[in-house]
């Protein structure tokens, strides 16, 4: 987990230079205008801004885990079992998992479920 954490912000923070990298890709029509400093400021302020909001968000991110079953299951019984709870997960267990036909009814013997914690 500690390792998770590290890795997301070594990410967001690889997004500090950026703004260095936008100069360049402009292209030569462009090269007769001038840079006066006025836009970077504000945008070194959009990549601070944008670059907290990744890190904030990391902190709340779910773990994706996955699990090969043992035995036939239905995906009720197997939502339940994950999740504690129904209401809003089945939909959500269906679409991550891509079931339909049979699976929806019955899960087999090996199939491998992705869920989040």
């Amino acid at each position: 987990m500690v390792g998770d954490v590290f890795d997301r912000m070594h990410v967001a923070a690889s997004y500090r230079g950026v703004p260095a990298g936008i100069v360049t890709i402009f292209p030569p029509a462009f090269s007769n205008l001038v840079d006066t400093g006025e836009i970077y400021q504000p945008m070194q302020n959009s990549v601070a801004l944008v670059t907290g909001f990744l890190v904030q968000r990391s902190f709340t991110l779910t773990e994706e885990r996955r699990l090969v079953l043992g035995r036939s299951r239905t995906f009720v019984d197997l939502v339940a079992e994950l999740y504690g709870e129904l209401d809003d997960r089945f939909d959500y267990f269906i679409t991550t998992n891509d079931l339909s036909g049979d699976e929806i009814i019955e899960l087999p013997i090996g199939r491998e479920v992705v869920y989040y914690k």
